[in-house]
């Protein structure tokens, strides 16, 4: 496991988790001492304790010689853990305000547009515009699961989940199965499924949904991308393209 990588999905820089690693292995340690443990420049190192104490990771101990202890790994179990109250106190308070934000005017509701999204937070949030679906159903034509559990596994299990638990189903056309025995649970996750006709399998490195009257294209590796394109007639088109593809695919058991 690369735990340096696990920190930063924590939310601290590379030199922070290597500077936070390097002090954990010492019960005190000087700027300079974790500098030529981690080979990091002592300003660079003396800066970076300086962000760790901020977050919570590091105190300083001595008056004279100014030393610093990283916080045991645990804490950052319990600082996880007053993240998640937070987000959870800041959800409840967006939920009671949401009538108050402003609207985009009726004149332009109907009014087809394109939307292009980059980045893999780009790509997520681009894909959660499923979640906001009103007819809560879409029409799904998938990219090969090799290709997005490779891209991120955990956020795939974390959104179907999230869309089942918002009563949202799916019929989706896959062209391979999934290595992740769990993403096989069509009855909980809300889910009907069939394998793509042999000629379409792994052809496309593009997943296509259709939800309401959006269109969500996203292009997984080597080239990731992806567009949503709201409008009623495109969508009802592509609705039918899906359709065409589903009679010729097989049912998944």
């Amino acid at each position: 496991m690369d735990i340096t990588k696990l920190l930063q999905s924590f939310g601290l820089s590379e030199t922070e988790s290597i500077v936070y690693l390097k002090a954990l292995r010492q019960e005190y340690s000087t700027a300079s001492e974790i500098a030529k443990l981690s080979g990091i420049k002592r300003p660079t190192v003396y800066h970076t304790l300086q962000t760790l104490s901020e977050k919570g990771l590091i105190s300083t101990v001595g008056s004279k010689v100014e030393k610093f202890k990283a916080q045991p790994v645990e804490q950052l179990m319990i600082i996880l853990d007053r993240k998640k109250a937070e987000i959870e106190n800041v959800k409840n308070e967006f939920e009671k305000a949401l009538p108050f934000f402003p609207k985009a005017s009726e004149a332009n509701e109907h009014t087809p547009y394109i939307e292009y999204f980059h980045g893999l937070d780009g790509l997520k949030n681009l894909v959660e515009k499923i979640l906001q679906s009103r007819s809560k159903i879409i029409y799904t034509i998938g990219a090969p699961f090799k290709l997005m559990e490779s891209s991120d596994n955990q956020y795939i299990k974390h959104f179907l989940q999230e869309r089942a638990k918002r009563g949202i189903q799916t019929k989706s056309i896959w062209q391979d199965m999934p290595k992740d025995k769990s993403l096989l649970d069509n009855t909980t996750l809300l889910r009907d499924t069939r394998l793509a006709p042999k000629e379409m399998r792994e052809n496309s490195n593009t997943m296509i949904s259709v939800v309401d009257d959006v269109v969500i294209v996203i292009n997984f590796l080597p080239e990731m991308f992806g567009f949503s394109v709201t409008s009623a007639g495109f969508s009802k088109t592509m609705c039918g393209i899906w359709e065409s593809i589903w009679v010729q695919s097989t049912p998944v058991n």
